[in-house]
Parts: C-alpha cells; structure tokens; sequence
C-alpha cells in the first residue's frame, strides 16, 4: 500500500480589479483579496519548528481573521440590500406627482443616511450626521426654501435622494476628532438664516435646466466638504 501523500494546496489566484467600477464593485474586490490573502494563509504550511505558544497564537489570529471576513460578507449583503432600496426609491420618485415627493418626511435623518452608503459614501466616523443640502422645510426662509425643495421634486428627484446629501460632523467642539471633514461646517447650527439664503439663492429659481441644478448640487456639496462655502452662513442674522 502505497504511503498518503500530503495534499498540496495551490494558491488562490489574486483578484482582477474591476475595469471602471461602481463603489459595490470596489467593496467585493476588496473583500476579494482579503479572502485570497486569508485562504493563502491558512492553506500554507507550518513552519517545522514551530512552538505550542506560536501554534496558538497562529490558529487565534486565523480564528480572528475569519470572523472579520464574516463580517465583511454581512456588510456587502447590507450594502446591496440599501442599492436595491435606493433604487427602489428613485424608482418609485418617477413616478410620484411633485405634491407627493413634497410630504416626504426628512426626519429622522435614516432614510438619507442609508441611501448615502447605498453610493459608497459611508458615514465617516461616529460623530458624523447626515444633512440634507436643500432642506425639507426651513426655519428662515420657509417660502424660499419650500420653492427650492418643489424645484428638487419636479425633476423626480426626493429630499431623502443622496445627491441631496452629505455627511457633517455634529458639533464644531469635535473638529478636532474629525478626520474626513475638518474643513466643513458642523451640522447642529448650520440651519441659519444666512445658510438658508445661500441655499435659496442657488435652487429657488424654478428656471434652472435639470443639468444646471444637478450641477449646483454636486458644488454645494464639494464646497460644504472642503469649506469653500460662504464664510457667513453660519451666522446669525444680523440685527
């Protein structure tokens, strides 16, 4: 009888990266190498001399490993799961009458905030909230923030829609923990008169082209991210 061999393992191949990809795309690829690298690892062969103490420590951190990955598998699912949902949303948007879009409740802040992650743009760290650029209502300028949400919805576009959205800090006592926008406004005391009067001043006109719109939106949220906005808007109303 001939002697067992033992069984060779041959390596995973290392992923393809994905020619032009979505943000899914980007997170599977890079669940994708984590797998290949985790797998390459556990397959390959103890070294001889190896201690009971580095054997353990070995087989806790593989144990260690595998549980991230698991982890990492639930978060994809949850990220296509919140795709479907926003596309669902979107789809749903097209077909609704502007006065329909225009009773969408803005509050609670989740429905954004997922639809955020839903295009890759997660929420940064703990003390991050999520804002609607265009407000669902207004505190200051009720007329014209009410014109410039209308002006959002006759595109087919809602208030909860993540080109609508952007991730701020909570409060400006916490800039020093904020990493990923430290040169934005803090979320709590944005919702001024002066910040309100920008808004309006870009979205209240209701002769804006649909590209010309959706432009201003993608600069708002540039400028809000990278503190390019007015220097005022945080501002109380003077007098």
């Amino acid at each position: 009888m001939k002697p067992s061999q033992p069984i060779q393992y041959v390596s995973s191949p290392r992923p393809v990266r994905p020619e032009n990809p979505s943000p899914l795309d980007m997170i599977i690829y890079q669940y994708e190498l984590k797998a290949s690298e985790f797998h390459n690892g556990r397959n390959s062969q103890a070294p001889a001399n190896e201690t009971t103490k580095q054997r353990a420590e070995r087989i806790a951190k593989r144990d260690k490993d595998w549980q991230h990955l698991r982890l990492e598998r639930r978060k994809i699912a949850a990220h296509i799961m919140y795709q479907e949902n926003l596309t669902a949303y979107r789809k749903s948007n097209e077909s609704k009458s502007v006065r329909e879009l225009a009773t969408e409740n803005h509050h609670p802040t989740k429905m954004l905030a997922r639809n955020l992650l839903a295009v890759g743009e997660p929420k940064p760290t703990p003390i991050h909230e999520a804002h609607h650029i265009i407000p669902g209502s207004g505190k200051h300028r009720k007329d014209l923030i009410i014109r410039s949400r209308l002006n959002l919805h006759a595109f087919g576009i809602g208030i909860n829609d993540p080109l609508n959205g952007i991730w701020l800090r909570n409060f400006a006592k916490n800039t020093a923990d904020d990493w990923a926008t430290p040169e934005s406004p803090a979320h709590r005391p944005i919702h001024t008169y002066n910040y309100e009067t920008w808004i309006a001043s870009k979205f209240s006109n209701d002769n804006l082209p649909e590209r010309v719109f959706l432009s201003r939106l993608q600069t708002v949220k540039r400028e809000l991210r990278t503190g390019e906005h007015p220097a005022n808007i945080l501002e109380r109303k003077a007098g």
